[in-house]
């Protein structure tokens, strides 16, 4: 009995550092798109984003900033753009050389996973990865990722996250500026040309619907 109470308290600590960690995260990304002068306005005002997460396979904080940034936009808040996030993963690929990550596609048609064709030396990347994916990429192992939130029209990044494991893996020089500075390429690729397009199009869409 006691060892299931400790157990609880494990994961509900843990679950609130990870829930603060979103809230961190998530106002980092927004913060930035909030002209100055509608900030001073609203300095007396708070404005209360709630989310509601069903099921977690990977890319919470992406769908939650592209959720509270259309939220923002519908309420009127005025923006400077819409802001939008991604993660890359950046694979290790085995010495076998086997370059396709077919396999690592799962049941889960809502979780869309891209490969980047373009192999950066033993690397691979791997955009919007589900939990699966990261838990062992079909071609090699996931050495790091790199996660960014940004202002698409402005080319402006809000929040930058990176994490590397390269010190569980044979090799330990690390993962190469190259590498990162490609992640980062297709990171920004993936928020101004993927999901941006998605989102004014689910905005023009519903002001549609409300007009007739």
């Amino acid at each position: 009995h006691n060892s299931h109470q400790q157990q609880s308290r494990i994961i509900s600590s843990f679950v609130e550092q990870q829930q603060e960690s979103l809230a961190q995260s998530l106002q980092s990304a927004l913060q930035a798109a909030i002209p100055l002068e509608t900030a001073v306005s609203l300095r007396n005002t708070v404005i209360a984003l709630h989310f509601t997460i069903l099921q977690d396979n990977g890319g919470v904080l992406q769908a939650c900033t592209a959720a509270a940034s259309l939220a923002l936009t519908r309420a009127q808040v005025p923006m400077l753009d819409l802001v939008t996030a991604v993660q890359v993963a950046i694979v290790l690929k085995g010495n076998n050389n086997n370059n396709n990550n077919n396999d690592s596609n799962n049941d889960d048609t809502s979780n869309d996973s891209d490969h980047d064709g373009d192999h950066h030396g033993i690397y691979d990347l791997l955009v919007d990865p589900t939990r699966h994916e990261l838990a062992g990429a079909a071609a090699g192992v996931v050495v790091g990722d790199l996660q960014i939130a940004m202002l698409p029209n402005r080319k402006l990044v809000t929040v930058w996250q990176q994490h590397s494991s390269m010190s569980t893996t044979a090799t330990t020089t690390g993962i190469p500026p190259a590498v990162t500075t490609r992640a980062l390429a297709l990171c920004k690729q993936a928020c101004t040309q993927g999901i941006l397009p998605q989102l004014r199009t689910l905005l023009f869409s519903e002001e549609e619907q409300e007009q007739q």
